[in-house]
């Protein structure tokens, strides 16, 4: 301890609280909290500390959450503290979200306390109010605050203190889980209500048997008597649904909620009234008087607060979270069962008891020394409140594990000594008052929620084999296949360009097809090369960013999904505006095939409002591992930019090259149906055609033959002047057909028109249409020679597209090898459409929607992107002397488990409890207790070193 902390800690005492502090003291907490960010507190002297306490649920979403930090600073442009006898902009419309997400349809009128003491008083004389009736029931060593009527109802130690123990009879507690003792209770119809924390807080999170709490709401109907649930630390989605109660089946008359709602920026507490109970608030409204409760700052907060838990991704990460530490702390109890006796839990509410009368104090002071502030429970020491955050990240969660697994060894050497043994609302309704929805931390509160999210996912599916693995593609794959016509349809419906019926051949060889390329290469499974003595373990990227073009939306969703459950990692999607709603949709079923098939819930998602800040935000993110860029030219430079891993696709030009060797007729067949598949939206497309003189006439005969226009000088300057503004390429022409695009431009052509051909005398920044054209005109140009054919090849790639494809139509190897060796690309397809070959579907190339373009392009990655892509590898490597042996790797794997076993819900029907791990025997076990007890320590204390750091 510092100086500095010493003489703080001293001050403390004289000034503030002498007992409390020092008590702190006394059991090895000199705990000290200056700044805090997250789950994370850092004491004066620097330490850092994940915080499980999180005082009771307050933070539970963390501290300083961004977006509760910019609501407030927003709020106070036009708000204060307000005045608490009038109407209140923020109080109404807290209270108006509050009855839209109530537990029953009852509900109607919100009190507001600056607590939950506070609150509680207010449930409490409400309830009397409505029944003229003082006596109340509550629990055995219960806890509801400190204020004059809370305290009546908890245990006398808080009551005594200040002489405010109950002496009339009209407070009585019964023990918890007594059915019988409960009716005893009531039965004499002298009660106004029972008062019940749905899961005890203080008392060490004792779970309700199966049953006992709605059994306690129809003992309060049969007698007469209300119930009023204390939400205030079970409350706010820490049971996995918004509010504790409705997981029990209990819908009360009265419920109170408090230090969640908080979002522990501004102090506030709220109580939920039903109709039948809030009389006194039409007969006296100033019944009670609360100057700070429904502080109109504090309700601003408290909608924040309300709209972030109920997102659906945190529903999912509550899941993840609980699970995922269940698995991990029945491990640890596995290993020392004599002294972690027993895991209390339900969702992210969770209590772990100990084999000692005060077991959990040294768990507690151990954690706090190995960074983990997590807190004894104050009327059952035996049992540590351990109480993660909704939005706990993975890291966090796998680095608690590892420090509790040292903090219970520590304690349990230190307590039994040689005793021990081996072994949803509407968005509008919370932004209705201040709106930070376009703020960059609602942004970055908004990517960082996704992302974790998808975080969580790829981290249950590291755990599946590689059956469980292809089970999930092939149902993925399928489901892409069956809607593949559907989505064709809608997506030219939306966007007004393309072709439905090659957008249908898209969309289906990005399903089964594209599986079926990949389904012998193995991403998860151990690689061993025994000549070079190496062993590659796969690993995942983790959380792949996906940006979808228009274009091709529905075809590079279905590619980039199934390559990202090919290599188990998870995938977040951001369409293009121009196709948002169909691309959703199609998100949507692979997303839910995938769960079908057993996939973790989160591994596929959608973003549904995208815009450039909130993109800017994902793709900035330290919560992305890669970003997989398909897009316009400004958004793959964004993603490169964006300090994480991207692979992105470079602008495509191709000039496609017909020679004098070439079939004339099949060139001409192949270049129209090309560059009219889908009308040219695909950016391996044929832009420019170069030929020779003495090819010329044939070849253009052959194009109309196959359905080609050939403009006129007066057509081609038309279509130039249409095609080109200003500002670039015009937008409108983008998939159009080609009939559309010569109606616009004057042009009058047959009906059955598939391409514009515009001849163009020279090759370079002076004339526009040797650029990249998305829309079924075609310029052609004729060289004088071979050369010059060659280096106008060359210059179609200078202006844009250098990396990307090429094509060229000959029978003469040695001129495919010339014009390969010369173009500045990494695809070059021969006798063959450029567009479907270059990606992969005409050729034997790797079949793609994300083209690499190379050095050329200015890209790290020069071939067909693929899965490979998505996943690197660990290499064991041996050393390479001869004498050295090779180990035996085969059969070892890595152990795959599969998804997370549930953590119970005790006391909700059909929770089934989870069972415990059985420990194996090992070789290990013949080492004596004595030099077993030696090791732990040693190791103990040197990972508590290593902590500290």
């Amino acid at each position: 301890m510092s100086q500095a902390k010493t003489e703080f800690l001293d001050r403390s005492k004289t000034f503030w609280n002498p007992g409390k502090t020092q008590d702190w003291i006394d059991m090895g907490v000199d705990l000290v909290i200056d700044r805090r960010e997250g789950y994370h507190l850092y004491d004066m002297d620097g330490r850092r500390l994940i915080d499980l306490h999180l005082n009771g649920g307050t933070y539970n979403l963390g501290h300083r959450h961004p977006e509760l930090v910019e609501v407030l600073k927003a709020g106070t442009e036009r708000f204060d503290m307000g005045n608490h006898h009038f109407p209140a902009l923020a109080r109404t419309a807290l209270a108006e979200a509050l009855q839209a997400c109530a537990p029953g349809p009852d509900f109607k009128y919100t009190a507001y306390g600056s607590g939950g003491g506070e609150a509680i008083d207010i449930a409490l004389k409400t309830a009397r109010h409505a029944k003229q009736r003082k006596k109340i029931v509550s629990i055995v060593k219960a806890y509801h605050g400190h204020t004059g009527l809370a305290v009546k109802t908890g245990d006398d130690r808080f009551s005594k203190l200040f002489l405010s123990q109950d002496t009339a009879g009209e407070f009585v507690q019964v023990p918890f889980n007594d059915l019988s003792a409960m009716e005893d209770a009531l039965k004499g119809r002298d009660v106004a209500a029972v008062i019940m924390e749905t899961i005890p807080a203080t008392y060490g999170f004792p779970m309700p048997r199966e049953g006992y709490l709605p059994a306690v709401k129809a003992l309060c109907e049969r007698y007469d008597a209300l119930y009023i649930a204390d939400e205030v630390q079970t409350g706010l989605m820490r049971t996995g649904e918004l509010w504790g109660c409705t997981k029990y089946g209990v819908v009360p008359d009265i419920m109170v909620t408090g230090k969640g709602i908080s979002g522990g920026m501004y102090p506030i507490a709220c109580v939920l009234i039903s109709e039948k109970c809030g009389g006194w608030l039409k007969e006296d409204g100033f019944g009670h008087i609360s100057t700070m409760g429904g502080a109109e700052l504090g309700c601003i907060v408290a909608m924040k607060t309300l709209e972030i838990v109920q997102r659906p991704e945190v529903h999912t990460m509550v899941r993840y979270i609980s699970d995922y530490l269940r698995a991990g702390l029945n491990d640890i109890m596995a290993t020392f069962p004599d002294f972690f006796i027993g895991i209390r839990q339900h969702g992210v509410i969770m209590g772990l008891e100990f084999n000692h009368p005060q077991g959990a104090k040294p768990v507690m002071k151990h954690l706090y020394e190995n960074g983990v502030w997590a807190i004894f429970s104050t009327l059952d020491p035996r049992v540590l409140q351990f109480k993660p955050g909704l939005l706990l990240t993975q890291a966090d969660a796998e680095e608690v594990l590892r420090r509790v697994a040292i903090a219970v060894e520590l304690a349990r050497a230190e307590v039994m000594g040689d005793q021990a043994e081996d072994g949803v609302m509407e968005a509008a309704l919370f932004n209705s008052l201040i709106d930070i929805s376009e703020s960059p931390a609602a942004w970055r509160g908004r990517a960082d929620l996704m992302l974790e999210r998808a975080r969580w996912a790829a981290t249950v599916f590291d755990r599946y084999d590689r059956n469980a693995t292809m089970r999930i593609v092939d149902a993925v794959a399928q489901a892409a296949h069956d809607h593949a016509a559907e989505f064709a349809e809608k997506v030219v419906a939306e966007s007004g360009f393309g072709v439905a019926e090659h957008k249908k051949i898209k969309n289906e060889l990005t399903a089964k097809p594209l599986v079926d390329f990949y389904r012998d290469q193995d991403y998860v499974n151990l690689r061993i090369d025994e000549m070079r003595k190496i062993v590659e373990i796969p690993r995942p990227a983790g959380v792949v960013f996906a940006l979808t073009p228009s274009t091709n939306p529905i075809a590079t969703i279905n590619y980039k999904v199934l390559l990202c459950l090919m290599t188990r990692n998870a995938i977040v999607m951001s369409p293009h505006p121009a196709v948002r709603e169909t691309s959703i949709e199609a998100v949507g079923v692979l997303a839910r095939a995938a769960e079908e098939a057993g996939a973790p819930a989160g591994v596929i998602q959608v973003l549904e409002q995208p815009s450039i800040p909130l993109v800017d935000a994902f793709m900035g993110s330290d919560k992305t591992n890669v970003i997989l860029a398909t897009g316009g030219t400004p958004m793959v430079r964004a993603a490169y930019s964006s300090g994480n891993p991207a692979v992105g696709v470079g602008p495509g030009n191709a000039p496609v090259f017909v020679d004098a060797s070439a079939d004339i007729a099949k060139a001409a067949q192949r270049i129209v149906a090309s560059k009219s598949f889908d009308n040219s939206v695909l950016c391996t497309n044929e832009s420019v055609l170069i030929t020779l003189p003495e090819v010329e006439n044939q070849l253009i005969l052959a194009l109309k033959s196959s359905g080609a226009y050939i403009c006129s000088e007066e057509d081609t300057a038309a279509l130039r002047r249409f095609l080109f503004h200003p500002r670039g390429f015009n937008i409108e022409a983008i998939g159009r057909d080609a009939t559309w695009i010569a109606q616009e431009c004057g042009i009058r052509v047959p009906t059955n028109t598939k391409i514009l051909v515009a001849p163009i005398t020279q090759i370079g920044v002076e004339e526009k249409l040797s650029r990249e054209k998305l829309c079924p005109v075609l310029s052609m140009h004729v060289a004088k020679t071979l050369a010059q054919a060659l280096s106008q090849a060359r210059a179609v790639l200078r202006l844009t597209g250098a990396g990307h494809s090429a094509a060229i139509h000959s029978q003469d190897e040695a001129s495919v090898m010339e014009f390969a060796s010369t173009v500045e690309v990494y695809r070059v397809v021969v006798n063959a459409p450029c567009s479907q070959g270059a990606a992969g579907f005409a050729t034997n190339l790797a079949p793609t929607f994300t083209i690499g373009t190379g050095f050329f392009g200015r890209s790290s990655i020069g071939e067909n992107v693929g899965p490979q892509h998505l996943v690197h590898w660990t290499r064991i490597a041996y050393n390479s002397d001869a004498d050295e042996p090779f180990g035996q790797y085969h059969g070892l794997g890595r152990g795959f488990r599969g998804a997370l076993p549930s953590a119970p819900a005790d006391g909700v029907p059909g929770s089934a409890q989870v069972s415990q791990p059985v420990r194996h025997p090992s070789a290990a076990s013949s080492m004596d207790n004595a030099t077993k007890d030696e090791l732990r320590r040693l190791i103990a204390t040197e990972l508590r070193d290593l902590l500290r750091k």
